[in-house]
């Protein structure tokens, strides 16, 4: 999955797990920002994307940890 705004690319992630999840399926996934940029805004959207995919979430009680 690709998506260059971080809200977007986070939410789309979201709901692939949540499926993935219902399915039984454990499967890698790769993470990333699409076209972030270059310089302090690209770091900034990247860190924020995979910063907030990287949280612990528990999917059972619908809450990160």
């Amino acid at each position: 999955m690709k998506a260059s705004n971080p809200v977007v690319m986070v939410e789309a992630y979201r709901l692939l797990v949540a499926e993935m999840y219902l399915q039984g399926w454990d499967y890698p996934l790769h993470l990333g920002v699409t076209e972030a940029g270059e310089g302090e805004d690209g770091r900034m959207k990247s860190a924020i994307g995979i910063g907030t995919l990287l949280q612990v979430y528990d999917l059972e009680n619908d809450e990160a940890s």
